[in-house]
């Protein structure tokens, strides 16, 4: 099962807690689209870095399968999570239209918590792609 999963079962839950706690949070459209469009440029700029990451200097076969296949992970990962968060986000679009609600379930906050988690989550795994490359070239380096 993929981390991202129980993520979203976290940010559920975290989501059901606060409406029982009283708070009164509102998530207007323009935050909603923000976050969604930076979600959606992070998403970009990530799969951008794992598509064109250079393994032509890797020799060692063990290690470029192995970096090979956690790559494909990650790209497999980021499409799979940028694809809920877009379900997502047209399903709150359409409970709006709705006017639709849960009772103890403020499905508008747990999208919003579910975008800003995602943004974390691409800058992340871009940040330790790009750490990764810069490990592959200094050892490259010492060895010339």
């Amino acid at each position: 099962m993929y981390k991202w999963v129980i993520n979203i079962i976290v940010i559920a839950i975290i989501s059901v807690l606060i409406s029982l706690s009283g708070l009164k949070i509102t998530v207007n459209e323009a935050v909603m689209m923000t976050l969604y469009t930076v979600s959606g440029i992070m998403f970009s700029i990530g799969l951008g870095l794992i598509v064109s990451f250079n393994l032509t200097e890797v020799k060692n076969p063990i290690y470029l399968s192995k970096i090979r296949k956690n790559i494909k992970r990650v790209r497999d990962a980021f499409i799979c999570y940028f694809i809920c968060l877009t379900i997502l986000f047209v399903i709150i679009q359409c409970l709006d239209d709705l006017r639709f609600s849960f009772l103890f379930f403020n499905f508008r906050v747990f999208v919003a918590i579910t975008l800003l988690h995602s943004i974390i989550y691409y800058i992340h795994n871009f940040l330790l792609i790009q750490e990764l490359n810069d490990d592959i070239l200094d050892k490259i380096n010492e060895t010339k």
